[in-house]
């Protein structure tokens, strides 16, 4: 959660961002009405917020403070702070908060629309409306990338350590050190090592702390396993859009089949072709090497589909009519690496 003193200057920024426009009836700003001030203190009341919790009591605080400006103001200031919000919540979850505490504004403001914008719906505003403040549009890809994952969400940790923990007491370490008969000596979380050069003899007990210690080291390696990808990826030149559920869904594969066998699997090279329905179908036949990947696979594949719904670069134009422009259609088609 947010410390007191956190909440104090989270709050103080965003007076400075946010009080001096109540003064403003109209549904537009100003001519003097500053969007970079105002945009600058939003991002900096943002930076501490690191966990699904906080993000959270940032908006409870967020929407209370915009309750008086005028709705195109609110929904503006709304769509900047999702774009950082959206790496830390993921889409599905940021959607579904704001839409239940949207009353908060006074507003029947439709955040579904908003989920079609959080990193991207700036630039459909320039396609259809020019104002004073265009310079703040940045390239879509620079803002796309920006909000590209490189850690995993708080909700991820409950996840991994229920898949890799005892069996009998889901969530708690296995203290006792065991082998499986698969040449490794496993512990704690799912913590496995050859057994011809391995630190612990089966039968060996660890304390919790140690499981953590070798938990966050674990997931460290997977963590840089996904990161790497995207690091060649960004090198190469290669357009490519993962968010928070996508991401924490890659984690865990490459914690379970480990860095070279994640890397070489099919799955990988659709998500580098924007393929993410054929990419979360392909998870579910992804390195099955005993019973108990089927069902891991089975949740990592419904992790990586979950916020695909409401995910700006994967709105089919079907379903699109009306709602985007051509010209933004074919931004979100090149972004998601379908040209």
């Amino acid at each position: 959660m947010l410390t007191e003193s956190q909440i104090v200057n989270i709050e103080n920024l965003l007076h400075e961002a946010i009080d001096a426009l109540i003064e403003y009836e109209a549904d537009e700003p100003s001519p003097t009405y500053e969007w970079n001030v105002t945009k600058d203190k939003v991002k900096e009341s943002i930076k501490d917020i690191k966990t699904l919790e906080q993000a959270k009591k940032y908006l409870d605080i967020l929407l209370v403070k915009m309750k008086k400006l005028p709705k195109k103001v609110k929904i503006k200031i709304l769509k900047y702070a999702f774009a950082f919000l959206v790496s830390i919540m993921g889409y599905a979850e940021l959607h579904d908060y704001a839409s239940e505490n949207a009353n908060e504004i006074n507003d029947d403001v439709s955040v579904i629309d908003l989920s079609l914008d959080f990193n991207a719906k700036k630039e459909l505003e320039s396609d259809n409306v020019k104002s004073n403040d265009d310079t703040e549009v940045s390239n879509a890809k620079e803002i796309i990338h920006n909000q590209i994952p490189h850690n995993i969400s708080d909700s991820f940790i409950d996840f991994i350590k229920k898949e890799e923990g005892s069996i009998r007491k889901k969530g708690e370490p296995v203290l006792t050190a065991y082998d499986l008969g698969d040449g490794m000596i496993t512990v704690g979380w799912g913590h496995a090592e050859k057994k011809n050069i391995s630190k612990f003899k089966v039968g060996e007990k660890i304390t919790t702390e140690k499981a953590e210690e070798l938990l966050n080291n674990d997931l460290k390696v997977a963590k840089d396993a996904v990161n790497s990808v995207f690091e060649d990826w960004s090198n190469d030149g290669v357009s490519f859009y993962v968010d928070q559920d996508m991401y924490d869904a890659m984690v865990s594969m490459a914690f379970n089949m480990g860095r070279g066998g994640f890397r070489s699997t099919k799955f990988i090279q659709l998500v580098k072709k924007g393929q993410y329905e054929e990419a979360g179908d392909k998870i579910l036949s992804t390195r099955i090497t005993y019973p108990g990947h089927v069902h891991r696979r089975k949740k990592e594949s419904d992790m990586f589909r979950k916020s695909l719904g409401i995910n700006p670069l994967n709105v089919k134009l079907k379903n699109s009519k009306n709602i985007i422009s051509e010209n933004h259609k074919k931004r979100l088609k090149e972004l998601a690496g379908l040209l």
